[in-house]
């Protein structure tokens, strides 16, 4: 059971920790993208831990493209290349080896590259998207782990949502972080989230609908910098709300929303989706994070007041329509 104390969530058998219930959200702000539709941006693996060394790529489906190329780097250079005509392929390379990051690069026969991936009113463009497998002494300390979690998750949607929430905060124990080559500032922001999307989106697939499936899955994606993914499960997760009972994701969805308009620049609809929230941590009955919530808006008001930003809110809802660009 995903124990965060006191507030019972939707399913009704998990329980929510306030103390916990900010998502890791976007842990480094280098990978935020996942945006222009006519870019194939990468999806999973994304800034992330894997369990398997031939992973599934996964990149953004573009319109009117009818091939992709797809190419796997390491340090030493390239590690493998394939060509496919849909938006995901199975790594059949040279053996990838664990604790190492690879990079994954995918281009249109449109000559659009997964490398112009690039977040709106920001001019840096994600990095640090490499993945790297797990050596075999961490991989067989998580898979018995999640054996105990849940051995079989996909027989119940709460054994599912528990699996998903350990992958999605695993991180690396300090003492093995020399031997995986990853920044020492950026590390504990690498987790197994490519193993808790695929278990949720399998849920999905199999007509499992929920707000916490949505919201879970949102925080997983904005996890990873995937703005527009992200997004849209958020919506869902609040469109998805049947009563109270949601109460809990219908206000997590709301504010992460909010954070992901202030880390793109649009304050107006930051605004919107932090008040919002803010009432349902009223309805809540979490006082404190209300009057930190206030705060925030009132400096988001702002920043909306002197930046008059008409062009952002055209942006928006060109944005939301999915027509950003």
């Amino acid at each position: 059971m995903l124990v965060r104390a006191g507030v019972v969530s939707g399913m009704g058998s998990l329980c929510i920790n306030w103390a916990n219930a900010e998502s890791r959200g976007s842990q480094a702000a280098e990978t935020l993208g996942g945006v222009d539709a006519s870019i194939p941006y990468l999806i999973t693996p994304r800034h992330a831990l894997l369990l398997s060394a031939t992973p599934l790529l996964r990149w953004n489906t573009v319109s009117g493209v009818t091939e992709y190329s797809v190419e796997v780097a390491g340090p030493k250079g390239l590690m493998w290349k394939t060509k496919t005509k849909g938006n995901q392929v199975i790594y059949a390379g040279k053996p990838l080896k664990a604790g190492i990051p690879y990079s994954l690069i995918v281009r249109t026969n449109t000559e659009k590259s997964s490398q112009e991936d690039i977040a709106p009113n920001r001019e840096q463009k994600p990095s640090n998207l490499e993945f790297v497998i797990l050596r075999q002494s961490e991989a067989a300390l998580v898979k018995a782990q999640a054996a105990k979690i849940s051995p079989t998750p996909l027989n119940s949607e709460a054994s599912a949502l528990s699996l998903a929430n350990f992958y999605g905060n695993y991180v690396l124990p300090q003492s093995v972080i020399s031997a995986y080559k990853l920044p020492a500032n950026t590390f504990e922001t690498y987790s197994l989230t490519g193993e808790a999307i695929a278990l949720l989106e399998s849920l999905i697939q199999r007509g499992k609908q929920s707000p916490l499936i949505h919201r879970i899955l949102g925080d997983l994606y904005w996890q990873t910098g995937l703005v527009r993914l992200a997004e849209a499960h958020y919506l869902k997760a609040i469109d998805s709300v049947q009563g109270l009972e949601d109460m809990e994701d219908w206000t997590l969805a709301q504010y992460s929303l909010g954070q992901i308009y202030s880390a793109i620049n649009y304050p107006k609809q930051a605004l919107e989706h932090y008040s919002q929230a803010r009432v349902g941590y009223i309805f809540l009955g979490d006082s404190v994070r209300a009057d930190v919530l206030q705060r925030r808006i009132e400096r988001l008001k702002k920043t909306a007041v002197n930046s008059g930003n008409v062009k952002n809110l055209v942006g928006f809802q060109l944005y939301r329509l999915g027509k950003f660009d």
